[in-house]
């Protein structure tokens, strides 16, 4: 059953409620793309609110232009939907994904080389740190941390920069989450 759109609306509207995701609709057979889906993308532009599509589950093919401004991560790339993940990403310059379970679960052999692709395309700058389950931060650090290929630089730009810019967050506030670490 999808969520209530008042609900949802008064979440969205007070800030209690920063992100739509994990999108799972892939396993109800359903596709982003579908009629009843769109107040739901119309609401998430209107409070600039990122939506996370699960990229390893299944087609999530969608014309976006109807709205230009809808933030996306693909979670979990670079999964069975690969070439599909990096062709959505070059159309649509608002589309980011993130590695956790992948990188966890398959074999580095499979997923390395896709992450690299990632950067040879020039789209590095759109991937972002994930931790995705409970009790897997170290690892997924780690995972980042041992790909000897990426700069220092570009390290840091996972774990936080671009997820900075995805979220747009104001100059304040990447001043104070420096502080804090």
């Amino acid at each position: 059953e999808l969520p209530n759109l008042k609900e949802l609306d008064s979440l969205f509207k007070n800030e209690t409620f920063k992100y739509l995701g994990e999108t799972s609709f892939h396993s109800m057979g359903l596709l982003p793309s579908e009629e009843r889906f769109n107040p739901y993308w119309e609401m998430a532009e209107k409070y600039n609110i990122p939506i996370g599509f699960h990229a390893d589950a299944g087609p999530f093919k969608r014309n976006i232009e109807e709205y230009p401004n809808l933030k996306i991560y693909l979670m979990h790339y670079p999964g069975r939907y690969f070439d599909e993940c990096l062709e959505v990403m070059k159309k649509y310059k608002q589309i980011y994904c993130e590695i956790s379970a992948v990188s966890m679960f398959a074999p580095k052999e499979r997923w390395e080389p896709r992450v690299k692709k990632l950067y040879d395309e020039g789209l590095g700058d759109r991937l972002m740190y994930g931790s995705d389950y409970v009790g897997t931060i170290r690892k997924n650090i780690e995972i980042i941390y041992n790909l000897d290929w990426l700069s220092d630089e570009q390290k840091r730009d996972v774990y936080y920069n671009n997820a900075a810019k995805f979220l747009n967050l104001s100059a304040s506030e990447i001043e104070e989450h420096h502080k804090m670490v």
